[in-house]
């Protein structure tokens, strides 16, 4: 299975998307075609905020995405869209967070998941791929309309 996300340094605060980015994914392409198994492919559908505390990388929230922080009064929205500061102590999902800490919210996104399948369907040599979502449950399926994955793998009729 081609696990076909987390292709940035989530480490570095400056990073934008670690789960998908398609410059970075962009310098793997070559090397899919020449891969000598027959290759499936998992894409990712989840989103993630990861948590920094004096620029360093102190935890991840599950299923956060952008749209949940835009209202929240502890945080403040980054010049980055997908950046956020804590205002306030807080805890946020069972994680204590601390004023002056930054979240990076990490999301799929169709547009990203319907490129990365074009490509990919230009590059995989064998005739069948299996395809696998992660992190495919009910808090991740809620972000995507009901068609939005037959879009994805129509990349590969």
């Amino acid at each position: 299975m081609l696990m076909y996300y987390n292709m940035d340094d989530w480490k570095n605060p400056r990073t934008h998307n670690s789960i998908s980015r398609l410059t970075v994914a962009g310098r793997y392409a070559p090397y899919i075609s020449a891969y000598p198994l027959a290759l499936d492919v998992v894409l990712p559908v989840f989103s993630w905020a990861i948590v920094y505390r004096n620029n360093r990388p102190l935890t991840f929230i599950n299923h956060l995405t952008i749209k949940q922080l835009q209202s929240p009064v502890f945080v403040q929205s980054s010049p980055k869209t997908n950046q956020f500061i804590a205002l306030q102590d807080t805890i946020v999902f069972g994680i204590p967070i601390r004023r002056s800490d930054h979240l990076r919210v990490e999301e799929s996104n169709l547009q990203d998941l319907k490129i990365s399948s074009q490509m990919l369907s230009r590059e995989i040599q064998n005739r069948r791929v299996t395809f696998a979502l992660y992190h495919l449950d009910s808090l991740n399926l809620i972000h995507y309309e009901k068609d939005s994955f037959r879009q994805i793998f129509e990349s590969f009729r």
